[in-house]
């Protein structure tokens, strides 16, 4: 295969852009390839869905990504609770009680 492509592209482009320096408008150049070779010669633009898919695709991707880390996010420490054995709570309290006239 040559580096300019297929054989029927560099032909194609050279007969366009003969027609172009005719006068031929674009839909004009378009109906005359269209009779010779069929309406599957044409290729439309993309409609304006053409992007749904994809920006669909990457709204899904980033919901996903933030419910994961919400779901996955590491949870608060739970407030310590007193001291259930009595000689650890007598410490506790003495410990409140000096530190309290620090301030």
């Amino acid at each position: 295969m040559s580096k300019r492509g297929c054989h029927f592209c560099a032909p194609a482009k050279a007969r366009i852009f003969k027609m172009q320096q005719a006068g031929m408008s674009d839909a004009a150049i378009i109906d005359v390839y269209k009779k010779e070779y069929g309406d599957k010669i044409y290729l439309s633009d993309p409609s304006m869905f053409y992007w749904a898919v994809p920006a669909l695709a990457i709204m899904l991707g980033l919901l996903s990504i933030y419910w994961f880390l919400r779901r996955f996010k590491s949870k608060p420490i739970p407030a310590t609770t007193a001291p259930i054995d009595p000689e650890l709570a007598r410490f506790q309290a003495q410990i409140e009680r000096e530190t309290a006239n620090l301030d």
